[in-house]
């Protein structure tokens, strides 16, 4: 016997959002030739993207006909694009605008000028074994916890 599969309500309000952009960027754009699971080291102090303008990437997808963005926050590679409290590795300890810069604010700062829906995205180091495995979920939990609070506020 076959059940008839109905989406919800939030499901088909995502569908009429039709076009969106993901932007997958992080530590790794700064290190050519690295690919991904290679392990090799990607030291904080390397990032700069002195350049960034988030809100060229958004202005420029909002004019092709974009509704919402999405930002990779942080990559299985464990590097944080905004200042957590939970880590290291993020941008707080980058020479980037003297480690005060955001890539999460300026990029939901500019999805908010422009009108498009923000979409975060994190992701878990899946090749760990078990016990590191829920060490690094827990604190995936901390630091979406801590964007899920401040986004409100950006």
């Amino acid at each position: 016997m076959s059940e008839k599969i109905i989406p919800s309500q939030r499901q088909l309000e995502f569908m009429d959002w039709e076009f969106g952009v993901f932007f997958h960027f992080g530590i790794r754009s700064f290190f050519k030739g690295h690919k991904d699971w290679d392990n090799r080291p990607m030291p904080a102090d390397q990032f700069n993207p002195d350049e960034l303008n988030c809100e060229e990437w958004i202005r420029t997808i909002k004019q092709a006909g974009a509704t919402y963005a999405i930002l990779t926050c942080k990559h299985h590679d464990g590097f944080a694009n905004w200042p957590t409290r939970y880590s290291d590795y993020s941008v707080a300890h980058t020479p980037w605008r003297h480690g005060q810069g955001d890539v999460v604010r300026e990029y939901v700062n500019a999805c908010r000028k422009y009108g498009l829906k923000v979409g975060l995205y994190g992701m878990v180091y899946y090749h760990l074994d078990t016990d590191d495995m829920k060490a690094e979920i827990a604190s995936l939990r901390e630091q979406g916890a801590e964007l899920v609070i401040v986004a409100p506020h950006w």
